[in-house]
């Protein structure tokens, strides 16, 4: 792929199956700069859902998904945030079954000071790209959908 300016950049794509509380599933795609492995160990902090399987090459199963019960744990519920590139694209990272504790009192608005959230967008910051390489710099927004 190629990058706005020329230049190739390296997109590497982490597919996950997620599990909720009630046995569903669901999957999400990450595009990164260089793996998805602290990005999705940031997800799962404000997640009621666990991965069921990732892959990034080679396919990862996890035995033993431990998903919880909460407000919004159906994997159907998730935290949108929207984050921004350079270049002025969206990439939007999806969280199945989000944490009450992750929303303002709206229960809808994601809370960009909870600490769990702080972390995820660190995370997201320093690995995730859009389908042609091009980093985010910044989150715009965050909501339950």
């Amino acid at each position: 792929m190629c990058r706005r300016g020329g230049g190739a950049a390296r997109v590497d794509t982490m597919s996950a199956v997620w599990v909720g509380f009630q046995g569903e599933t669901t999957i999400t795609r990450m595009n990164t700069s260089a793996g998805a492995g602290a990005l999705l160990t940031a997800s799962l902090a404000c997640s009621h859902a666990d991965k069921l399987q990732t892959w990034e090459g080679t396919n990862v199963p996890n035995a033993t998904p431990t998903p919880t019960a909460g407000d919004y744990s159906p994997v159907s519920s998730q935290a949108a945030l929207v984050f921004v590139t350079a270049v002025a694209t969206q990439v939007t990272l999806l969280v199945p079954a989000p944490l009450r504790s992750i929303f303002l009192a709206d229960g809808q608005t994601v809370d960009t000071a909870n600490a769990s959230v702080i972390a995820l967008v660190a995370a997201a910051i320093a690995a995730l790209v859009d389908s042609t390489g091009n980093p985010v710099i910044a989150l715009v927004s965050g909501t339950l959908r």
